[in-house]
C-alpha cells in the first residue's frame, strides 16, 4: 500500500513539473496549450513584470483571431493570479477553460507591482505613485499577446475592479487608441486626474496637491471607445458618493476620488452622449438584497457608454459563479442577479 503511495506522488510531482517546466520554456505566447498559464512574465524597463493567461479552446482553423479582456485585480494583498482562482471576476465559460467553445475569448489577469506584501496599481492617485509604469507595462502586455496567440488587435478590452478599475480610468487618459474598449468596476475617477488642484482632504494633515498630469480624454471632451462602469450604492470602500478611499492593508491605499455620478457624469460628457437615445434594462432576477438597474446611451463620439448601479450592493462585482462570497455586512455584499464580466463582454459584443 505504501509503494503505491509513494508511485501515486511521483506521477504528480512529475505532473506538476512537467506542466511548469512547459511554461517557463516556452519561447513564445503561441506554444502554451490551452487552459491556465500563470507564473508568465515579460520585461518592462528592465523589469520582470509578471501575468496570467486563461486560454480558450477553440478550432484555429474557422477562427483565426480572437478577443481578448484583460482584467486588472484590485489593491491589497492579492495578485492576478488569485483574482483568477476566487472566481470574482471569471465569465461563466472560463469556469474550465478547457472545453471547446465556438465563441473564444482570451482572458489575461496581469499582477500589480507589489511593494512588501502590499499591492497597488500606479494609477495616479499620490498614494500609489511608485514610479512604476503599469500603462506602459499594459500596452506591452497587450502587443505580446497580439503578436503570439492571433489575438484581433482591434477587439482588446481593459476591465478592472478596485485599484484595477481605476487603472483602467488612466489607460483611457493615456492610451484610449490601443483599446477597444474600457470597463471599470466598483471605481470612481481619481480626483488627480479630473483636477490638476485639488485639496486633499484624506491626507494628515490635508494639503492641496498640485499636479502636471494631463488627461487628454477630460481635456478635449474626447473619449472615442465605448464604456461601460459600474457601481454599488452600499460600496464605503470605494465611496458611492465620494471621498476617501479605505486604507486598511487588504482594502487599499486611501487617496480622494469623485461621487460615481461625477464619474459617470463626466464619461457621459466626454463621450457626447444623449438621453434622447438611451434604453434601460431591468437586471433583477433574483431575491438577494440588491436591485441592478442598467443603462445604455448611445453617443456621438464614443459610440455608447453603459451605467450599472446596483443599490444594496457593496465592493464587490456582481456575481454568480462564486457563492462563498459573504452577504454581510452591506459593504462588501455582491449582486446574484448576473455575472459583471459576461455583462461586459455582451456589452462589448464579444
Amino acid at each position: 500500500m505504501g509503494t503505491a503511495i509513494q508511485w501515486i506522488l511521483r506521477i504528480l510531482v512529475i505532473l506538476v513539473s512537467s506542466t511548469i517546466l512547459s511554461n517557463a520554456n516556452a519561447e513564445t505566447l503561441g506554444e502554451l496549450a490551452p487552459g491556465y498559464h500563470k507564473g508568465l512574465s515579460i520585461k518592462v524597463d528592465g523589469t520582470k513584470r509578471t501575468f496570467n493567461l486563461s486560454i480558450p479552446f477553440y478550432n484555429k482553423k474557422k477562427i483565426s483571431r480572437i478577443p481578448a479582456m484583460i482584467a486588472l485585480h484590485g489593491g491589497g494583498g492579492k495578485n492576478g493570479d488569485e483574482f483568477y482562482s476566487a472566481k470574482n471576476f471569471l465569465p461563466e465559460a472560463h469556469v474550465n477553460a478547457k472545453k471547446f467553445t465556438n465563441q473564444p475569448i482570451l482572458l489575461v489577469y496581469p499582477d500589480s507591482w507589489v511593494n512588501g506584501s502590499h499591492r497597488q496599481w500606479n494609477d495616479h492617485r499620490p498614494e500609489t505613485e511608485d514610479g512604476i509604469d503599469d500603462v506602459k507595462f499594459i500596452k506591452k502586455l497587450k502587443k505580446k499577446i497580439v503578436e503570439e496567440l492571433s489575438v484581433d488587435d482591434s477587439k482588446v478590452i481593459v476591465s478592472g475592479v478596485s485599484n484595477g478599475g481605476l487603472l483602467t480610468y488612466r489607460i483611457m487618459c493615456e492610451n484610449q487608441y490601443q483599446f477597444a474598449g474600457f470597463a471599470p468596476v466598483i471605481a470612481n475617477i481619481p480626483m488627480g486626474l479630473l483636477k490638476s488642484r485639488y485639496l486633499n482632504s484624506c491626507s494628515s494633515p490635508q494639503r492641496f496637491v498640485t499636479t502636471n498630469y494631463s488627461c487628454k480624454a477630460l481635456e478635449q471632451r474626447a473619449l472615442k471607445r465605448p464604456m461601460i462602469l459600474m457601481f454599488g450604492t452600499e460600496d464605503t470602500i470605494m465611496p458611492f458618493d465620494g471621498g476617501c478611499t479605505a486604507t486598511d492593508e487588504d482594502q487599499g491605499a486611501g487617496g480622494l476620488v469623485s461621487s460615481a455620478e461625477e464619474t459617470f457624469n463626466t464619461i457621459h460628457d466626454i463621450g457626447r452622449c444623449n438621453d434622447k437615445h438611451s434604453s434601460y434594462r431591468n437586471l433583477d432576477s433574483v431575491d438577494d438584497s440588491t436591485t441592478p438597474h442598467y443603462l445604455e446611451y448611445q453617443c456621438k463620439q464614443a459610440s455608447k457608454v453603459g451605467l450599472v448601479y446596483i443599490e444594496g450592493a457593496g465592493h464587490v462585482p456582481a456575481n454568480t459563479i462564486n457563492s462563498d462570497i459573504p452577504r454581510v455586512p452591506s459593504f462588501i455584499r455582491p449582486s446574484r442577479d448576473f455575472n459583471s464580466p459576461d455583462l461586459i463582454l455582451e456589452f462589448f459584443g464579444l
